[in-house]
């Protein structure tokens, strides 16, 4: 019988430049301002998307 390999993938060399570049990418402060940006022009837009349509009356989203 063979072996199984348990492994998902075959390890190749890892780009230590890469990671390093993706985890500051990903835990920078500016990184999380501009999701919090991002997220507020989404709920202004759902909102005025809600509202502006007279479909739900004066809804608001202040909540988010």
């Amino acid at each position: 019988m063979s072996s199984t390999n348990l492994k998902r993938y075959p390890i190749a060399q890892r780009n230590l430049d890469q990671d390093a570049w993706f985890l500051y990418q990903t835990s920078s402060l500016a990184y999380y301002e501009c999701c919090a940006r991002l997220c507020e022009d989404f709920a202004h837009l759902y909102d005025s998307l809600i509202t502006d349509n007279g479909v739900h009356g004066a809804a608001a989203l202040d909540y988010w």
